[in-house]
């Protein structure tokens, strides 16, 4: 039920038994001690008026007062539901804020690992470079053995230079 509507009928209610008194007082005093005949028997309205006055005054005030203290409640239970429902949308922006920041940062991470290779490729260059540093290795040491047999060869001829010209 809408909350004005809900408000009005409360207004009307608590009116109608707030009225009641007067209502009653009101019949009191027009039948005056007359007998109106019912089914059941007859009924004098104004002592009936005189002895459900006072009752029905006091039940007023005490459904004045409820219906006074539950639309209060009511009010602030709809005023904290209000302030709840104002949190989780901020939440809910914030939320949508990273989850859209999360997704631009995704989006350049996807970009980045599509440029990359692939597990099959990173094996291939990996062979290939096994390959690449063993052929290195075996021409290194055969270049070695090259070097280390020139060398034997120079130092042989520099001997030699070195004895003939002793000899001379």
């Amino acid at each position: 039920m809408h909350r004005k509507t809900k408000d009005a009928l409360g207004v009307a209610v608590i009116s109608a038994i707030a009225a009641a008194p007067a209502i009653l007082a009101l019949m009191a005093f027009f039948f005056r001690g007359e007998v109106l005949v019912s089914d059941h028997g007859g009924v004098e309205w104004g002592s009936i008026a005189q002895w459900v006055a006072p009752w029905v005054s006091s039940a007023a005030a005490l459904l004045i007062a409820l219906w006074a203290a539950f639309s209060r409640r009511d009010e602030a239970t709809l005023s904290a539901i209000r302030d709840d429902i104002d949190e989780l949308r901020k939440d809910d922006a914030r939320l949508f804020e990273r989850v859209d920041k999360v997704e631009q940062r995704m989006a350049t991470v996807e970009t980045e690992i599509k440029h990359l290779p692939t597990r099959e490729e990173v094996h291939r260059i990996d062979v290939k470079i096994t390959g690449i540093a063993a052929t290195l290795e075996a021409r290194f040491e055969s270049l070695s053995r090259q070097i280390d047999t020139l060398i034997s060869q120079n130092e042989r001829a520099q001997d030699r230079l070195a004895e003939r010209e002793d000899r001379k």
